[in-house]
């Protein structure tokens, strides 16, 4: 994401073409006011930090699911070496897990798990981000993904941006990758604003309830600020606890979608001449035919299809 994010758009200033979704540009408003003392580069430094946590935290989920199976004895789900380290998840068996994952995910909703747990991003005087900046940003690096796949055309080789022809259709699975986008920016953008008035309300009443101590005895003092400090964390512990729950939804709805797609191929594994060409199939046949939201990349299908055909024992052509 943080790579190309900001290619061809800039996150403090400049237009947003409104031609595919006209609300991009209300959203591109918003997070910008959430960031208005924030330069260009401080914003893409917030990306780079968001992408690079986000890493983080999926790969510290795995290995906390590796060092559980491992405990309850469940080596069956992992994979092993010829000395008997156990260092990976089996592939045909991360669906029946409940952890955390890019597929199962959100990065929006990750970064609700993680946002606070870092500091001194810049490196020099500015001041540190708050929460709701970091979300701002994520906003508009989204906003930036879109504006990249719906007015632009990558060239791996050069590695280049090229304007699209405008006469150019966009192809529907792109189109779909970017609504998608544009609605984890919309939350994105509604979060930080929620985040915002809450940092607001929380100095608001620290002041008054400092007012208040100045008149109250020492044992009375302690207990405001603890009685405070409890509320805080119980109302950030629910704000994390709503985003693992979106999580859990996510992986279930996952795991749904999966059976579907596997028992709809399975009934006539010739009809496709390959995985590959199956997956591209199923990938639409999920939004056309079941109304499925969540667009799913074919190599994520491919893959669902290939290991329930080893599994199966049936060969693939």
């Amino acid at each position: 994401m943080a790579y190309l994010a900001f290619s061809n758009f800039k996150p403090t200033k400049g237009s947003v073409p409104f031609r595919h979704f006209d609300q991009l540009s209300s959203i591109v408003w918003r997070a910008r006011n959430l960031l208005e003392k924030r330069t260009d580069e401080q914003v893409e430094s917030m990306v780079s930090v968001i992408d690079d946590m986000i890493e983080d935290y999926f790969r510290n989920a795995k290995e906390e699911e590796i060092e559980r199976l491992k405990s309850e004895g469940k080596y069956d789900c992992l994979e092993g070496d010829e000395d008997g380290n156990f260092h990976d998840i089996k592939s045909d068996a991360e669906g029946d897990l409940d952890y955390p994952t890019a597929e199962n995910t959100r990065e929006v909703d990750a970064l609700e798990m993680i946002v606070g747990t870092w500091s001194n991003i810049f490196g020099d005087e500015a001041p540190e981000p708050l929460d709701h900046e970091y979300f701002a940003a994520l906003a508009l690096a989204k906003i930036g993904e879109i504006i990249n796949s719906l007015e632009y055309t990558y060239d791996y080789k050069t590695r280049q941006f090229e304007k699209r022809d405008p006469k150019q259709s966009v192809e529907s699975y792109t189109y779909r990758r970017a609504a998608e986008k544009a609605i984890e920016a919309m939350e994105a953008v509604v979060i930080a604003e929620k985040k915002r008035e809450t940092d607001r309300l929380e100095s608001r009443y620290k002041r008054l309830l400092n007012e208040a101590k100045e008149h109250a005895s020492v044992a009375l003092r302690k207990h405001i600020d603890e009685q405070v400090q409890a509320a805080i964390e119980d109302f950030k512990n629910r704000q994390k606890e709503e985003s693992r729950n979106n999580g859990r939804l996510a992986h279930k709805d996952l795991e749904s979608h999966k059976t579907l797609v596997l028992e709809d191929w399975e009934k006539d594994p010739s009809a496709h001449r390959s995985a590959d060409r199956a997956a591209g199939f199923y990938v639409d046949w999920l939004k056309e035919v079941h109304g499925v939201q969540k667009d799913y990349q074919p190599r994520t299908v491919s893959k669902w299809i290939r290991e329930h055909a080893r599994a199966k024992g049936i060969r693939l052509r």
